[in-house]
């Protein structure tokens, strides 16, 4: 298992925390990439399983290493460093030699 490598320190606005994503994550990305609403338009990319999750994750951490470019977690600033995560998005290089979101 791969752990967060993070070249990039997360980045912070007035009202919003980027963060690459990590393992940390898996829960509450896997609450949005299971929901039949976030895939309305792609019902085949819905994740049933948590595995899933975190072959993405795994997926994301390996390209942030190897590439400088992954996967980040988007959430409000709230009273503590971690509000609600909004959503996730970036891009990874895929294995076959070419980006993917």
């Amino acid at each position: 298992m791969i752990d967060t490598f993070a070249p990039a320190p997360p980045l912070r606005s007035a009202r919003l925390l980027l963060s690459p994503l990590s393992h940390a994550d898996a829960d509450a990305v896997h609450a949005i990439f299971a929901d039949e609403r976030t895939w309305r338009h792609l019902p085949s990319g819905r994740h049933t399983d948590v595995e899933q999750t975190v072959t993405m994750i795994e997926r994301s951490l390996t390209s942030l290493a190897e590439h400088g470019c992954g996967s980040w977690t988007l959430r409000l600033v709230e009273d503590g460093p971690l509000g609600p995560l909004l959503g996730v998005g970036g891009v990874t290089w895929s294995a076959v030699g070419c980006w993917k979101d």
